[in-house]
């Protein structure tokens, strides 16, 4: 059955057309149960554990076995485009960012995506980035756990937005 489920993944997946990327920053704390501390990490070390928070991520939307588009509903427009909707995480310039990949049928609109954007927002603060963050990476420091979703200096950038923020970083211009 899950050969079946993953080769119906894989199609649906291939059916869309056009893709649409959203980036955000990652938070991780590290939990050291023999001293009871708890501290923030910094990218470096999220990056050290990039596949295992990658298979963490795939791990939570593969024990449910909806797509998670099934859960979008601001806008009926928008959600007949999707064919899928699915959360990652990706390395760019050293620093580990979360996202969201959208195969569509069609591109968005500007209005769907700014409805799509604070969809994105809810799943990481409240939806599946609050089950996300409560699921612990045993790491030799402590355990390790990523939040997709932060108060401070959050965004959710698409592709075009990202490079430019990532060009920007680089001549010393935007800062995180």
């Amino acid at each position: 059955i899950r050969d079946r489920m993953e080769d119906i993944r894989k199609q649906s997946y291939e059916a869309g057309q056009y893709t649409e990327t959203f980036y955000f920053p990652l938070v991780g704390r590290l939990e050291d149960e023999e001293y009871g501390d708890e501290y923030e990490v910094d990218n470096r070390f999220l990056c050290s554990y990039e596949w295992d928070i990658k298979e963490l991520v795939d791990k939570e939307q593969d024990s449910d076995l909806d797509d998670m588009k099934e859960y979008f509903y601001d806008d009926e427009n928008a959600r007949a485009k999707m064919v899928t909707a699915r959360w990652g995480v990706d390395e760019k310039n050293g620093t580990l960012y979360g996202k969201v990949d959208f195969k569509l049928r069609e591109p968005f609109t500007a209005e769907e995506k700014e409805k799509v954007r604070d969809w994105v927002s809810g799943q990481n603060s409240d939806g599946f980035g609050e089950g996300l963050e409560q699921r612990p990476i045993e790491t030799e420091d402590g355990d390790l756990y990523v939040s997709m979703w932060s108060a401070d200096h959050y965004f959710i950038y698409d592709e075009n937005e990202i490079n430019e923020y990532l060009s920007q970083q680089q001549s010393g211009g935007m800062k995180l």
